[in-house]
């Protein structure tokens, strides 16, 4: 892979570090890429029987990311040209964090925000189908085994990746995909980290940050497309 590419990927992973630990900090423990978690806490819930808005707002999530996942995926595969496509979808994503991040700045200090809140729920599906559209297109350059939004087919895929270049040292593609997929996870984790710092600090207004990024990606890609690789 190009070491342009890997650079992307590691600032698309860290965008999405960032903006899940946000939302997870800001929104009363809703992941917005973290499925498996959102699944799990569904799940408690209907297991002990506790209806509530707090298992709605996973649900709505849990759907809105699938739906921007393939809406994404359709849209890289019939438009003509993916670094267009791409582009668009990046772009789309940014709009949605400025939603987040405006409407969020708002809604903070009214009575109305608090944990199920209809304002919430909708400020979570923002999240969610921002990274939803980013997961679309890092599948589209890279294929479907990678991705910037959720982690744990990246670490179950480096001890693999791990795993085959130990048994067969001459194997130098497994080794790249073993440093790329560790380095995503870490870049994933740094994200994290300042997203929850910034959060405390600057509430959702922290969301300027990723957005710089994203904007920052945009315009590379613009002036030079990333390989595809899948």
């Amino acid at each position: 892979m190009e070491r342009g590419t890997s650079a992307r990927l590691a600032a698309l992973s860290a965008i999405g570090g960032f903006v899940d630990a946000v939302s997870f900090v800001m929104l009363f423990g809703l992941f917005t890429t973290h499925l498996s978690g959102d699944t799990t806490h569904l799940a408690s819930d209907v297991g002990a029987g506790i209806g509530s808005a707090d298992a709605i707002a996973r649900i709505v999530i849990i759907v809105v990311f699938v739906s921007t996942v393939a809406t994404g995926s359709i849209i890289m595969a019939i438009v003509r040209s993916a670094a267009v496509a791409r582009r668009n979808l990046m772009a789309t994503e940014a709009v949605l964090l400025v939603a987040l991040m405006l409407a969020g700045a708002a809604w903070l200090d009214h009575a109305g925000w608090h944990a199920g809140a209809l304002r919430v729920t909708v400020l979570a599906a923002c999240a969610a189908g921002a990274m939803g559209l980013q997961t679309a297109v890092v599948r589209d350059v890279v294929g479907p085994a990678v991705t910037t939004t959720y982690v744990t087919g990246m670490l179950a895929a480096f001890a693999e990746d791990l795993v085959a270049w130990v048994r067969d040292r001459s194997d130098t593609q497994a080794r790249a995909r073993a440093v790329r997929h560790v380095g995503m996870w870490s870049a994933f984790l740094a994200g994290g980290i300042g997203g929850a710092a910034s959060a405390s600090a600057w509430n959702l207004w922290a969301l300027a940050v990723p957005l710089g990024a994203l904007a920052v990606l945009i315009v590379l890609d613009a002036r030079a497309p990333a390989a595809q690789t899948s």
